[in-house]
């Protein structure tokens, strides 16, 4: 049984599980090259277009399979208006 989703609504923004439509955006933000690599933290690895390949489908397995880990290791952050991805927090 899935467990029950998690949505934290803001003024301007919300928190929330992942779905299938933020996997095309965060595949591309994910990607090597972008500026805000430089100021993540340097103790995680720098992932290869391969890496973002895997960690997508296993996203995807998530969100078909309805299930998050309890508690979440992470969630997106939406606009409030659209849904759309805007980032994630861990």
């Amino acid at each position: 049984m899935p467990d029950e989703t998690v949505r934290i609504e803001g003024a301007r923004i919300v928190l929330r599980d992942a779905v299938l439509d933020d996997l095309d955006p965060l595949a591309y933000w994910l990607q090597p090259g972008h500026r805000w690599r430089d100021f993540d933290g340097p103790y995680y690895p720098q992932p290869g277009p391969e890496d973002v390949a895997r960690t997508i489908e296993r996203r995807r397995a998530r969100i078909i399979d309805g299930r998050f880990p309890t508690p979440r290791e992470s969630l997106v952050i939406a606009d409030c208006g659209t849904n759309a991805l805007l980032g994630h927090v861990t």
